[in-house]
């Protein structure tokens, strides 16, 4: 049945013609709407669009962050340390030099009046480093940026965790870029990224003749609910059985147009198992292309149904369209249902 007429929802509009939009749940059952245009993408929320997607907040958003927070600070012990990893592995050092004021030596700190000073004092120490950057912390967190883009080497180390207690490094969201049709490029096929800085993303070659696509690399993942036998009650309503085992052997997934995922087994009491898809069916595809195949694809799950956890994911550029799942098991019963 048609609408019988539209209403205007927002209070104002995007700025070219929308090229996509999308609707998304975060898991605390958020909702996030969005639209995009050939420039940028903008987030509708409380009936207004706003741009989440242009002057480079993407770039800007793609270095990892850790955070350092001080307390009871005339208790911090002289030689203290804080050890932050670049991205490269390159492990570096901040050290306590004590109660005192003035200029520490390199790579040290004092520790003075109170925990806001002290905070104030390491974000100074850990600023004049090449490879960190820090923001002059309102109270005492310090929030530290790691100035190369990687998701490489996320752990901060502190020899006091009470005093200097420290989150690993949360890696920032990574960009990609990606071949597209109409260029001298393969469509679908990464491109190497030499740098990023700032707003600016340096690639690999000379790609004067590429069509491309640049994005924000992120994870998708699909978690399978618990399965169990269902068998018709006597008005023909489909019920879950759970008496008895139902234990998995395989699980299987059908796909279309797809050229990556992963697949996740997670068993209570056992190590995770993985399995990778990468669009490589033999006698299918051609020498320097991108395939993207349909087909089924099976992995081992082995375990009880409701003693493990079952996920699909792709951070890859590449797509992944899934039709349908299925499982074998055995199923066993010492009783019979009235």
């Amino acid at each position: 049945k048609p609408f019988p007429s539209l209403t205007s929802y927002s209070t104002n509009t995007i700025a070219d013609l929308s090229k996509g939009a999308g609707s998304f749940r975060s898991t605390d059952n958020t909702s996030y709407n969005f639209a995009a245009t050939k420039d940028t993408i903008y987030q509708l929320s409380a009936g207004a669009f706003t741009d989440r997607g242009a002057g480079g907040k993407f770039l800007n958003d793609s270095y990892a962050t850790c955070t350092i927070t001080v307390t009871d600070y005339s208790n911090i012990a002289t030689d203290s340390t804080i050890i932050l990893t670049t991205s490269a592995g390159v492990a570096v050092t901040f050290t306590c030099q004590g109660a005192g004021t003035g200029t520490p030596a390199t790579n040290k700190f004092f520790h003075n009046q109170d925990n806001d000073t002290t905070a104030d004092n390491i974000f100074t120490c850990i600023n004049l480093h090449a490879d960190f950057s820090a923001v002059n912390p309102a109270a005492n967190v310090v929030t530290v940026t790691r100035a190369a883009v990687g998701g490489d080497n996320l752990t901060v180390t502190s020899s006091d965790t009470t005093r200097l207690a420290v989150t690993d490094f949360v890696a920032g969201n990574i960009m990609k870029v990606v071949g597209r049709v109409g260029g001298s490029n393969t469509a679908g096929q990464a491109i190497t990224i030499a740098s990023q800085s700032g707003t600016s993303i340096v690639i690999a070659g000379d790609q004067t003749s590429a069509n491309l696509w640049f994005g924000e690399g992120y994870e998708f993942s699909f978690v399978f609910s618990a399965q169990f036998i269902q068998v018709a009650d006597s008005v023909g309503a489909r019920i879950s059985v759970k008496e008895g085992r139902l234990q998995i052997r395989n699980w299987n997934v059908s796909f279309n147009d797809t050229g990556y995922f992963t697949t996740e087994v997670v068993p209570v009491g056992r190590d995770t198992s993985t399995s990778t898809y990468t669009g490589t069916i033999v006698g299918s595809g051609a020498l320097g292309t991108v395939s993207l195949d349909d087909g089924d694809f099976t992995f081992a799950v082995q375990s009880e149904n409701d003693k493990l956890t079952v996920s699909l994911k792709n951070d890859s550029h590449l797509p992944s369209n899934f039709i349908n799942a299925n499982w074998q098991g055995y199923y066993v019963t010492a009783s019979a249902r009235v």
